[in-house]
């Protein structure tokens, strides 16, 4: 096994845990609705929650929540799992948060659908 390129050490993905990264997050493009049709399409009786690896702001996890429901929403960034809640609504109540790299989630049941969407790194 290879380890991870260089520019994708832990420093990187320590700056999701940086105020003024968390607080411009919104700005990014957001997913086409389409995005959630596949997403729900591949669990048709769901069989298990859905799992959002590297939730970030939550805009994978809320709106999943609205279709599906369960929804484990994980993120290594504790001010990336605070912005998710208090943009989240009613929504973010329902669903459960992980503060914890993917790499540390202990994955204690069967999911699914997984999803990494923008956290590859």
């Amino acid at each position: 096994m290879t380890s991870k390129p260089a520019h994708l050490a832990p420093e990187y993905a320590d700056q999701f845990k940086d105020e003024s990264v968390v607080a411009a997050y919104h700005t990014r493009p957001p997913y086409p609705e389409s995005v959630f049709d596949i997403l729900e399409s591949l669990a048709p009786d769901l069989a298990g929650p859905l799992l959002d690896l590297g939730c970030g702001t939550g805009e994978i996890a809320i709106p999943m929540s609205r279709r599906l429901w369960r929804v484990v929403a994980v993120d290594a960034s504790l001010p990336m799992l605070q912005m998710a809640k208090s943009r989240g609504g009613q929504e973010a109540d329902s669903i459960e948060w992980v503060n914890l790299p993917a790499e540390e989630f202990a994955y204690p049941e069967t999911y699914g659908v997984v999803v990494a969407a923008a956290s590859l790194h």
